[in-house]
């Protein structure tokens, strides 16, 4: 088992040695992946702040609307 501690998670990842016939390509293959993961959880949560600001937008426009 390989532990990893990125930005205040915990990555715990199982490794066979069947998998990775190299162990420093292996290693590097696990840590793209964590990469990748964590940028995906930043888009997420971007992508989360730009929903929500449309939503506002859009309840501003239909309060507009209807006091008119």
């Amino acid at each position: 088992m390989i532990y990893y501690f990125c930005k205040e998670k915990e990555f715990n990842i199982k490794v066979s040695t069947d998998t990775f016939k190299n162990c420093e390509s292996g290693y590097k293959l696990i840590e793209n992946n964590i990469e990748n993961i964590l940028r995906l959880e930043v888009n997420a949560k971007q992508i989360d702040k730009i929903l929500n600001n449309l939503q506002q937008i859009v309840e501003q426009n239909l309060q507009k609307i209807f006091l008119n």
